[in-house]
């Protein structure tokens, strides 16, 4: 219920100050239908940034540190968890507009898994998906994901790329190193680090 007061705020702050502000919000990725924990009746917002924070699985979602034991054990189950990764951001992008991804696969660590064991065609669907659907991904800097490798299928399929910081102190803001380095790792940064090729 707070999310109109948000809104308005930002519509008064860009009245007020001459700067160029964007109406963000985070959201959940609730299940593996795609859908976001965001009011019905969404505000008038810019991007919404979705990220996974716990694994929506068999209609439920699971702390990664509850299921962590059991997933570096059992290959199967990790495989459906990573699956259930990608489905569920797969049909959050079909879903919704305006949409950004954020901190991709950063919960793998926490259940002792990471993006080595995501297949490439996967990896590969859902980039087609954030291209055809103009989902931008983002680098995150604070989480460290997603990998160079995961990177490329996204830029290779030409879907949208931007750098965050995902900053909670000012010290933070515009302070990037693993964002650089993931990128320079995919191929994708010059020699100078001046210009960077990424999705349109």
């Amino acid at each position: 219920n707070w999310l109109p007061h948000y809104t308005d705020a930002v519509k008064w702050a860009r009245r007020i100050y001459d700067i160029d502000i964007t109406c963000g919000v985070e959201a959940e990725i609730i299940d593996e239908s795609g859908e976001l924990d965001v009011p019905g009746e969404m505000p008038d917002v810019d991007l919404v940034y979705a990220a996974h924070y716990r694994f929506p699985f068999y209609n439920g979602l699971y702390v990664p540190k509850n299921v962590r034991s059991t997933a570096m054990e059992d290959r199967r189950l990790a495989a459906e968890l990573i699956d259930a990764l990608i489905q569920s951001t797969q049909r959050t992008m079909w879903r919704h507009r305006n949409l950004v991804i954020t901190h991709l696969f950063g919960i793998l660590p926490l259940a002792g898994l990471d993006e080595r064991h995501i297949p490439d065609e996967p990896l590969r669907a859902l980039a087609r998906t954030a291209r055809d659907t103009r989902t931008i991904l983002e680098v995150n800097e604070r989480h460290r994901c997603p990998s160079a490798r995961v990177l490329k299928f996204f830029v290779e399929a030409g879907a949208p790329v931007i750098l965050g910081t995902d900053s909670h102190h000012k010290e933070g803001i515009g302070r990037h190193h693993y964002t650089l380095q993931t990128i320079e790792n995919a191929g994708l940064l010059s020699p100078n680090r001046r210009q960077v090729a990424l999705g349109a």
